[in-house]
C-alpha cells in the first residue's frame, strides 16, 4: 500500500474515539449552556454510521476500490 493510503486509513481510525468521546465539546457545552449528557446521544447517532462506513472502506482499501 502507498504511504498516502496508510496515512488516510490511520486518520479515519483515529477519528473514531473523537466522535464517541468528544472532549472538544466540553468548551462548546460551557458556552452554549447545554449539558454534555444531552450532546452524547447525537454523538452516538453519528458514530454508528461512521463506524459502519469506515469499517467497509478499510476492508476495501487493499482491493484498490
Amino acid at each position: 500500500m502507498s504511504p498516502a493510503t496508510v496515512t488516510l486509513t490511520y486518520g479515519w481510525g483515529d477519528m473514531m474515539p473523537g466522535v464517541i468521546q468528544p472532549f472538544w465539546a466540553v468548551a462548546l457545552c460551557e458556552i452554549t449552556g447545554i449539558k454534555f449528557r444531552e450532546m452524547m446521544g447525537y454523538c452516538v447517532a453519528v458514530w454508528i454510521p461512521y463506524l459502519t462506513y469506515i469499517s467497509i472502506a478499510c476492508l476495501l482499501v487493499p482491493l484498490g476500490l
